[in-house]
């Protein structure tokens, strides 16, 4: 029999870091849900919003097709934009904390420095 044409939805997203070090994360229908289009967002207006609200200046739209390919789509847009956020915010932490121990590293080294070029005043030394 022969294999059937099957289209696949998704995204894979790269992320190549300075330090070298790279990831490879997709996202298509096996590790991402499909949305529901068609929820009407809040009553209010919000400036700068793009959900869907169902209504336009001529009044009512119809309800949005729900599934398929586009939908998929978006669900996939979605999901590699919440995993790219935690992702780096991850890096950017954990960078914060890897440059911190490392200045902190630095200050103590100059410290025991200075410590060690100071002459120590007299009488301070417990000399026999």
């Amino acid at each position: 029999m022969a294999e059937e044409n099957i289209r696949k939805i998704g995204i894979k997203a790269t992320f190549s870091l300075p330090d070298g070090s790279s990831t490879i994360h997709e996202f298509d229908a096996s590790n991402t849900a499909i949305p529901t289009l068609g929820e009407i967002q809040d009553e209010g207006e919000t400036v700068g919003s793009y959900g869907y609200s169902g209504k336009h200046d001529q009044g009512e739209l119809p309800a949005p097709r729900e599934g398929g390919d586009y939908a998929q789509l978006i669900g996939c847009v979605s999901a590699m934009k919440d995993f790219s956020n935690q992702y780096l915010t991850d890096r950017i932490k954990q960078e914060k904390c890897r440059r911190t121990s490392k200045d902190d590293e630095s200050i103590q080294n100059s410290n025991q420095t200075l410590k060690k070029s100071r002459p120590e005043p007299k009488g301070t030394r417990n000399d026999e």
